[in-house]
């Protein structure tokens, strides 16, 4: 009978560890869980939760590359070109310094396209043509006379080529490099 008493006890105790060891394993996926859901909570407010605008002008400023080192930097310039597509139901082209992001202008060199539907970031001009065409530019209630050369090809960092050969298109184009250029 003693032999049989040890024996239960000796279970018993390894049951206890046994149980001890799962008490704690469900009590750190349970903390693990807690904390997934506070992250995603939480911080998709913080990710989501600068304020964007769209402004029809924005003042006369030296735009800069668009940055693209880092995951935050890319998510952003999604994030912008994603707002920027909404306005282009009445426009020919949205800028970024037109978006503010929490009152600041996104102060970087994008343009969206909007008949095309093409984003160009720090556009550069690849090729054009020798035939000039006249265009009337307006920015800010000001408006200017220039000569373009058509057709026009242009690379984006952002991995497209755009080429314009409609008089619009070009007109629409060299208006946007030289604004992105604050060569205007």
């Amino acid at each position: 009978m003693f032999r049989h008493a040890k024996s239960i006890e000796y279970c018993h105790a390894q049951l206890d560890k046994k149980i001890k060891g799962h008490e704690q394993l469900a009590t750190t996926c349970c903390l693990a869980l807690l904390l997934i859901l506070f992250m995603f909570v939480f911080g998709n407010t913080l990710i989501r939760g600068s304020a964007m605008k769209y402004h029809s002008a924005w003042p006369d400023q030296i735009l800069t590359a668009v940055p693209n080192a880092t995951r935050a930097q890319r998510r952003t310039l999604r994030r912008v070109i994603s707002f920027m597509s909404g306005h282009c139901t009445h426009n020919d082209i949205v800028f970024g310094p037109q978006i503010t992001l929490n009152s600041k202008p996104y102060s970087h060199r994008v343009a969206l396209f909007c008949k095309k539907k093409q984003t160009l970031c720090d556009p550069k001009i690849v090729h054009h043509g020798e035939r000039e065409i006249q265009c009337m530019d307006e920015h800010n209630a000001k408006t200017k006379l220039k000569r373009r050369k058509t057709p026009l090809s242009l690379s984006s960092a952002c991995g497209t080529e755009a080429n314009f050969s409609d008089h619009k298109d070009v007109c629409v184009a060299g208006f946007a490099l030289e604004e992105l250029n604050s060569s205007w």
